[in-house]
């Protein structure tokens, strides 16, 4: 690994949103095997302030993988044409990896019940099938992220009105109309430090208030701790070949923890069970990233 620091910065810089991208990727396993081992295994952290962290990093980072890839779209299609060929290619990055997975989870378990896990996924998915359904009749770049933010904000609605979901399920995906939003218009190039000052603040301020119960923290906390990640990495140049490799690869490391950790559970000791997780998600993600390519 290798850490540069840097005063003149640019944030969202391609190497620099690998990084984060895999540093994002690993909180959210390590949330999950965090669950499975208190749930499971019985093994509880005594320290609050650390359940705290391992819990909420795990919602926060989705926030970062919803920003980033609201972004990631609307730059993409800056330079390139909304075709038929541009659709099929980016479905295939995501459903490829989730059929891979979901037939190891087949092999593993006999059932077909991953369908109704990986949130994530599905949601993601549903986001950008919608995007580029509204960014094909529609030129006028306020006018997209208009009608993408509101579709965002009414399915948030609906999902904590009617179905049911707890919050944790849709505080994150308000992070990609933003994600938008700053590929449109946001200073990328970044000498001050100020704005990553009042992030922090802002981040702990409303940590606060999480505490003493305001409903709407954890929407604020999803998107202050994806931009102070974002100035984080641009700040520090983050250079590790593990971190590229899982960050190139989210989607791939997201889908395989979906199928792997229940069925896992088989291991008895929850050390081992929480090294192999990561060990065997590796592995097949690379078996995988071989074959594609």
């Amino acid at each position: 690994m290798r850490v540069l620091y840097s005063t003149n910065h640019t944030l969202f810089e391609k190497q620099d949103t690998y990084s984060l991208r895999g540093i994002c990727m690993l909180l959210i396993i390590m949330h999950h095997v965090y669950h499975y081992l208190a749930n499971d295994y019985g093994v509880v952290w005594e320290n609050s302030l650390f359940s705290y962290c391992i819990n909420s990093a795990g919602y926060w980072s989705t926030g970062c993988f919803f920003l980033l890839s609201g972004y990631g779209l609307n730059l993409s299609l800056k330079s390139k044409e909304l075709n038929l060929l541009y659709v099929k290619t980016h479905l295939q990055k995501l459903i490829l990896p989730y059929l891979y997975a979901y037939a190891i989870n087949i092999v593993l378990t006999g059932n077909l019940s991953m369908f109704s896990q990986g949130w994530f996924f599905k949601t993601i998915l549903a986001i950008y099938v919608i995007s580029f359904i509204i960014y094909h009749f529609i030129k006028n770049q306020k006018l997209r992220l208009t009608i993408v933010s509101s579709i965002i904000i009414a399915y948030i609605i609906y999902a904590n009105a009617y179905l049911g979901l707890m919050h944790y399920y849709t505080n994150s995906v308000i992070c990609f109309p933003i994600g938008i939003l700053c590929g449109m218009s946001f200073p990328t190039e970044q000498k001050k430090y100020y704005p990553f000052i009042l992030l922090c603040f802002g981040f702990v301020l409303f940590v606060g208030l999480e505490k003493i119960g305001f409903s709407y923290a954890d929407y604020i906390l999803a998107i202050l701790f994806s931009f102070i990640c974002i100035y984080i990495t641009s700040i520090l140049n983050v250079t590790c070949c593990l971190l590229d490799y899982i960050g190139k690869n989210s989607i791939v490391f997201y889908v395989l923890q979906i199928a792997l950790l229940e069925p896992m559970l088989k291991i008895e000791s929850p050390w081992i069970y929480g090294i192999g997780v990561f060990v065997v998600i590796y592995t097949l993600a690379y078996i995988y990233t071989r074959w594609r390519n």
